[in-house]
């Protein structure tokens, strides 16, 4: 004796729902799995991979000029050693969120506490170098603001360090804008009552 139509019917219809949200489940897994490799999975930022495709990409547009940014938590290891590594990871994310909402997608964590970002100049600036320099500004303002709400009772200062650069000497603007960033950081630390950083080195060519 065969069993009911119906319930035919339902098992079928289950089994192919079944199929459907396991055959959703395996996809999202791969496009997990897929993001992986280009992002850091705390900040969901550019990991170094994904950072090395976007240099990449930025290689591949000869006559556009960019802004290359590189920045480093101050004191990093102290905060993990007196907070906590979970105070730690707040104030990762936090950098992150400041980042990418000033300089847009090509942000990286490009090491434990250090960040980058490039940013396309605009065609229609007529004046690359003080459109790098806002960036700047408006980044260090930014961060200087949410460093003081990250761990309670301790501000977080992150220095930063803003080159111009092409397609040509993107290699060259790392250490450019590094130099750039630890500038700033000398400076702070030697008129900690000003606060936020001043402006940047040189741009790079």
């Amino acid at each position: 004796m065969g069993a009911p139509q119906g319930w035919v019917q339902l098992t079928t219809s289950g089994g192919v729902a079944l199929v459907v949200v396991l055959v959703s489940w395996l996809w999202l897994a791969w496009r997990r799995e897929r993001w992986l490799v280009d992002h850091d999975p705390l900040t969901d930022l550019l990991g170094l991979r994904g950072w090395r495709k976007a240099l990449a990409r930025a290689r591949r547009r000869p006559l556009r000029r960019w802004a290359r940014v590189e920045c480093d938590i101050d004191a990093f290891k102290q905060v993990n050693d007196t907070h906590g590594h979970e105070a730690g990871d707040r104030v990762l994310c936090g950098v992150a969120v400041v980042l990418r909402e000033v300089c847009g997608p090509w942000c990286a964590r490009s090491g434990g506490d250090e960040f980058a970002a490039l940013l396309p100049v605009p065609h229609d600036v007529t004046d690359p170098a003080a459109w790098a320099a806002r960036i700047g500004a408006v980044l260090r303002a930014r961060l200087h603001v949410a460093g003081q709400g990250w761990i309670g009772g301790q501000a977080v200062t992150v220095s930063v360090g803003v080159v111009l650069t092409n397609a040509a000497d993107l290699a060259a603007s790392r250490r450019a804008a590094e130099l750039a960033m630890y500038s700033n950081k000398r400076r702070r630390y030697q008129h900690p009552a000003g606060g936020q950083q001043d402006g940047d080195l040189p741009a790079a060519a």
